[in-house]
């Protein structure tokens, strides 16, 4: 009798806190949507958006929100364990993290240290800098808070860990030429919205989930409230865990929409919980 209790009063604030998200303001998208939003921790939530129509096509969106400054949250970003790629899932459960998504591109052969700069914790695993202007960096300071800086304004010095990016989405709240593309992918994405990090993946490459461009990319993180936003790794990579649900998207790596499909990558970003 106390477990289904406990399951209503669950099903209940997790419905009660889909439809806030549904607020007048909210983009035709997401007030159309049918979401589940779930509390993993104090300052963190889930929404999932399952096969939500957004620009003519099927969609799942994961996003996580994390307000950072809720007292024993942490942000990290680890490489893999002892030079071994790892599945996200496996970098979540041997961090003891809350939550996990793939971060930086790294080479499936050769160089294991990633594709241009990368520093975790103060060690500097690759120092190639890039430069790319359309391109940014994500960034941890020294105490941990989170930014995404442009190729003209990065000082490694100033950062406790950096990944060099992909397509820079957002800054203070536009979106930048983003070019003529047009292919649809899996997608992780990073974005800020003062104290609060989104973490964002969107599954593709599946009848059930098209996957997006960079340009629709960039629409869904400033409709979600991100003022500063990253585009991460994505494709096979894309992957979002969580320590209650394992797994939450669907990775495309085997091709298949289920939550088996995962692809072992060099680094992730984590969260940890106090818990």
């Amino acid at each position: 009798m106390i477990q289904k209790m406990f399951a209503a009063l669950f099903a209940a604030t997790a419905l009660l806190s889909a439809a806030a998200a549904r607020t007048p303001e909210a983009p035709a998208w997401i007030q159309k949507a049918e979401s589940r939003t779930e509390q993993l921790a104090p300052g963190v939530r889930l929404t999932t958006f399952d096969r939500v129509r957004v620009f003519g096509k099927p969609q799942f969106i994961s996003v996580l929100r994390a307000d950072l400054s809720t007292p024993g949250l942490r942000l990290g970003l680890a490489e893999c364990d002892g030079g071994n790629y790892e599945t996200v899932s496996h970098f979540g459960r041997r961090l003891d993290a809350l939550a996990a998504v793939n971060a930086g591109f790294f080479a499936m052969k050769g160089n294991p240290m990633g594709v241009r700069y990368l520093k975790i914790d103060g060690k500097v695993l690759n120092p190639d800098l890039g430069g790319d202007p359309e391109r940014a960096y994500f960034v941890l300071g020294p105490t941990g808070r989170p930014a995404i800086v442009e190729p003209a304004d990065f000082a490694p010095e100033r950062y406790r860990s950096a990944v060099y990016g992909n397509r820079l989405l957002l800054k203070d709240g536009k979106v930048p030429p983003l070019g003529e593309d047009k292919a649809r992918h899996p997608r992780t994405a990073a974005g800020l919205a003062g104290n609060t990090l989104l973490l964002v993946v969107i599954d593709g490459r599946a009848r059930e989930s098209a996957g997006v461009t960079f340009a629709e990319l960039a629409t869904l993180l400033k409709d979600l409230g991100c003022t500063d936003a990253v585009n991460l790794d994505g494709g096979g990579s894309s992957t979002m865990w969580t320590r209650h649900h394992g797994v939450v998207n669907h990775p495309s790596d085997n091709r298949k929409f289920d939550h088996a499909g995962e692809r072992p990558v060099h680094n992730a970003l984590y969260l940890i919980s106090g818990r």
